[in-house]
């Protein structure tokens, strides 16, 4: 019995251990990025748009079939920020971000007049 119960204890530790190995636990320290994401709707009609450009400074993102987007790996700062579709009239405006921040927006577009 005391064997078993030892046995069992050296097999908890053991998976205790391994369940906090800091090779694979760990955050990047020093990582200071910061992330955008958000969605692309329809402002008339109040649905995603699917296939939107959204540019911010170098770094872009297409919406996914629910208008979503995420751009990340962003320094802290002002950028400006497009989104554009071909069925849609551009949208422009400046976005700030602060050290290590994860902010999420939405974006009503209008549509092109025919």
């Amino acid at each position: 019995m005391l064997y078993q119960s030892s046995s069992i204890m050296l097999l908890l530790t053991l998976v205790f251990a391994l369940s906090f190995n800091p090779i694979t636990n760990t955050v990047e320290k020093g990582d200071e990025h910061s992330s955008l994401s958000g969605v692309v709707f329809d402002a008339a009609e109040e649905v995603p748009v699917e296939g939107a450009e959204v540019t911010l400074n170098d770094h872009s993102a297409t919406t996914d079939e629910e208008g979503m987007f995420s751009i990340g790996e962003l320094e802290e700062g002002t950028h400006s920020l497009t989104v554009e579709h071909e069925n849609y009239e551009a949208y422009e405006t400046e976005v700030t971000l602060e050290e290590k921040e994860e902010k999420s927006i939405e974006i009503a577009l209008q549509p092109v007049e025919e």
